[in-house]
């Protein structure tokens, strides 16, 4: 996009010096690869950070709080100056525009109704190392509807929203504070109108969550999926919860360390992931299908070749559950895949996803109705922090790759995204003055825009 960030190295902490563009091959001399390798981590570690599995990108451990601030006023001015890729023929439908006020602490969450959209943020609050969590409600046309709803408070990037077919209900990972609280897992229903709907539910025995996912079956009920220990070392866990947000007792999934969970219903079933450390690869791909009770039916499936870091995305369509992920390379480098399972949970393809051109990281993966998953994606490169979708079929054709423009010298990050192919409600993070340490400056605002074809 022609766009140079300064603050770049900020964010990265280094840069990687050999990238020949995918055009033959590197030519860093082998003297050199030990000194890539290290770079190449670093960044890894700046750009999982926000993905909720921060920490060292060879032994990714609990998240830490990266990010500034309150923030001064979202900038109003970034219009992208082209809206659509014509040989995609697939864009944004108006420039991207600032609607959440502050600075926010991580990406934030979304989901789609088929009407409107709920997002789910995390602000700073008063108290040093606390961030407080918000909902809000956004229109058809990305509007925002009403006053944002404060739902309590929390440290780490750990939360999610879901839509039930009557109201929303937000999972995260609340945290004590001097006035008290609980360090664990929170549930709280919200209805149509974006209010409390009564009293947030704890989730026992989750103190010591590390990460977590939920998602819900229509007009039913949902599931959580947690590790549990430092960094995940105390293995995998499924809480099934009723239409009320009651959570039934854990079912252990996985008794290896594990890292970036997610979940995702398909028609009666569930389909979750996870990245398995028992490996002398950073980490091997893993999926199961659980049922109501979160008890497995199917073999997990691994991947033992993966090589994966950061989290898995994963969502559900057309009798088809797509897996997002990232893949290390030797050099410390990422590459964006995503693999589709059957509904049984067998494997049928693993396409790999194109558009980053230098350090990319899988941010989401959502089924946008009639025929697509989209995968959302962040390109880390050496001279600028950018985010694009790329669109996949449960065939696994690939289409080329959107990158969303952002101008200014400013770094784009952390895109969620959900609703259909006509209208993809995106959500991501712009910092025009990324500090060290790759946590958000005061001066970063979410920023929102609708996807959809263009010719």
């Amino acid at each position: 996009m022609g766009r140079r960030v300064s603050g770049l190295v900020a964010l990265l902490t280094v840069a990687l010096v050999a990238c020949d563009d995918g055009d033959g091959g590197s030519t860093t001399p082998m003297a050199d690869m030990a000194v890539e390798h290290d770079r190449g981590v670093a960044r890894l570690d700046a750009a999982l950070e926000d993905q909720g599995a921060g920490g060292d990108a060879a032994d990714l451990g609990p998240e830490v709080d990266g990010a500034g601030g309150m923030g001064g006023e979202p900038d109003q001015g970034v219009v992208p100056p082209d809206l659509c890729e014509p040989a995609v023929g697939y864009g944004l439908k108006a420039a991207l525009a600032a609607h959440v006020e502050g600075a926010p602490r991580y990406a934030p969450r979304t989901v789609w109704t088929g009407a409107e959209w709920g997002v789910l943020w995390q602000a700073p609050s008063e108290e040093a190392g606390i961030n407080e969590v918000w909902f809000e409600r956004f229109d058809i046309s990305a509007q925002p509807i009403g006053e944002p709803l404060r739902l309590g408070v929390a440290k780490l990037p750990q939360a999610e929203i879901t839509w039930t077919g009557t109201g929303y209900v937000a999972v995260w990972l609340s945290s004590r504070t001097r006035g008290g609280g609980i360090d664990g897992i929170k549930v709280q229903r919200i209805d149509t109108e974006g209010a409390a709907s009564g009293g947030a539910v704890d989730v026992p025995g989750t103190f010591d969550a590390a990460h977590l996912d939920a998602a819900w079956a229509p007009r039913a009920g949902g599931m959580v999926v947690f590790t549990r220990g430092m960094a995940g070392a105390a293995g995998l866990f499924a809480v099934p919860l009723d239409e009320l947000g009651t959570p039934a007792a854990p079912v252990k999934l996985a008794e290896t360390e594990t890292r970036g969970p997610s979940v995702a219903f398909g028609d009666g079933s569930w389909g979750v992931a996870w990245l398995d450390r028992a490996s002398a690869t950073p980490a091997d791909v893993m999926f199961v299908v659980i049922n109501d009770r979160g008890q497995p039916v199917s073999q997990p499936r691994r991947q033992a070749d993966a090589g994966a870091q950061g989290t898995t995305q994963v969502a559900y369509g057309q009798g088809t559950f797509g897996v997002g992920w990232s893949k290390a390379d030797a050099m410390g480098s990422l590459a964006a895949f995503v693999t589709l399972y059957d509904s049984a949970g067998d494997i049928l393809a693993t396409p790999p996803i194109p558009g980053a051109r230098g350090f990319g990281l899988v941010t989401d993966v959502a089924w946008l109705d009639p025929d697509s998953f989209g995968v959302a994606w962040q390109d880390n490169s050496a001279q600028e922090i950018t985010v694009g979708l790329t669109l996949v079929n449960t065939r696994g054709q690939v289409q080329n790759p959107v990158r969303l423009p952002v101008e200014g010298a400013h770094a784009a990050s952390g895109m969620r995204l959900a609703g259909n192919v006509s209208k993809a409600g995106v959500w991501l993070v712009d910092d025009p003055t990324p500090t060290p340490g790759g946590g958000f400056s005061a001066q970063a605002h979410i920023l929102n825009g609708i996807m959809g074809p263009c010719r």
